[in-house]
């Protein structure tokens, strides 16, 4: 009973739509159901990354950070880097994968 209520009020709502259009079209000669899109609004997704672009911030930001810090930052990340290729190397000759241990270099 409540899906054929359901279709009832679509179907007036369709033919509602269909009697605008007919009479928009009578005088207008142009019709579109769809609302105006606000000014300033864009749906392509090219311009909205273009904008999101604009905004963002980098989170290392090279320029704001003194020398020293600077290179102390590099210091640890380097450490970092070599721990991490110490234990990975570990790991491939534990798996007995040395031909991937030689592509590395």
């Amino acid at each position: 009973m409540i899906l054929k209520l359901y279709n009832i009020k679509a179907a007036l709502v369709a033919k509602c739509i269909a009697l605008k259009r007919r009479i928009v079209l009578l005088f207008n000669k142009e019709f579109n159901p769809y609302p105006k899109i606000p000014h300033g609004m864009s749906f392509s997704p090219s311009e909205f990354q273009a904008e999101q672009i604009k905004n963002l911030v980098p989170k290392l930001n090279l320029k704001e950070i003194n020398l020293e810090n600077y290179k102390k930052l590099q210091s640890t990340t380097r450490k970092k880097i070599e721990v991490l290729l110490f234990f990975l190397f570990l790991i491939l000759l534990k798996t007995d994968q040395r031909s991937k241990i030689f592509s590395l270099y």
